[in-house]
């Protein structure tokens, strides 16, 4: 990992990802937040923001203009992590907790397919005159019992190891559990970037409204249009 890191360093001592040439990735959202200031061409500045430690927490700051940034914009850290992490744990919910239980197909699936496959059989059978209707009737209320056990087990399955099973899991608490690094990882795979905006002038108040994440399905939509 140092190795890697020393490879990105330029002059101004910070790789363009965010992310310190020494030490490694030291917060919750280095190489994520960018610098949203609008330039004079109307673009904004892009720029990777770096975390700086403060004497009480941490800030996300913009590089200087000659280390290829703006300078302009700076955030208190730890309520723009709160306010990410609010954003991530409310989009885990929805996908189940961290995307890690995927539906488990039914074992006995072919079993059911097989008895709805020999139900069709005794009604062709049926109509093409090969069977009494005593025959017919008998036969098909033990199919019917059948399938209609196997569609039962199916369900208890499913509902057994679908991932809305395990949505008694707190993913909240799953997260508190979490390391860094996993933490990281995890806010990676959800997020393409983090836009932080300029805020009110003369105003020390923290803003939500001024920090915005980009997902990444966000992002793959707006390169596609």
């Amino acid at each position: 990992m140092a190795e890697a890191l020393d490879k990105k360093r330029h002059p101004g001592g910070w790789g363009r990802n965010g992310v310190p040439s020494k030490g490694g990735a030291g917060f919750l959202l280095t190489g994520l937040v960018r610098c949203g200031r609008p330039l004079a061409g109307g673009d904004q500045c892009g720029t990777a923001m770096y975390g700086h430690s403060s004497s009480t927490s941490h800030v996300y700051r913009c590089r200087l203009s000659l280390d290829g940034g703006c300078g302009g914009v700076s955030r208190q850290g730890p309520p723009v992590d709160d306010l990410i992490t609010q954003y991530a744990l409310a989009a885990l919910h929805q996908q189940g907790p961290f995307g890690t239980f995927p539906a488990i197909p039914w074992p006995d699936r072919h079993a059911l397919e097989t008895a709805k496959q020999r139900q069709a059989a005794l009604q062709a059978e049926w109509y093409a005159g090969e069977i009494s209707d005593l025959e017919y009737f008998s036969r098909l209320a033990q199919a019917e019992t059948e399938i209609k056990q196997l569609v039962i087990e199916q369900q208890a399955w499913q509902v057994r190891h679908h991932p809305a099973a395990y949505e008694h899991v707190d993913v909240r608490a799953g997260w508190e559990a979490l390391e860094l690094p996993e933490r990281r990882e995890i806010l990676l795979s959800l997020l393409d970037s983090v836009i932080i905006l300029p805020g009110t002038k003369g105003s020390h108040r923290f803003e939500p409204a001024a920090v915005v994440p980009v997902w990444h399905h966000t992002a793959r939509r707006l390169t596609t249009t």
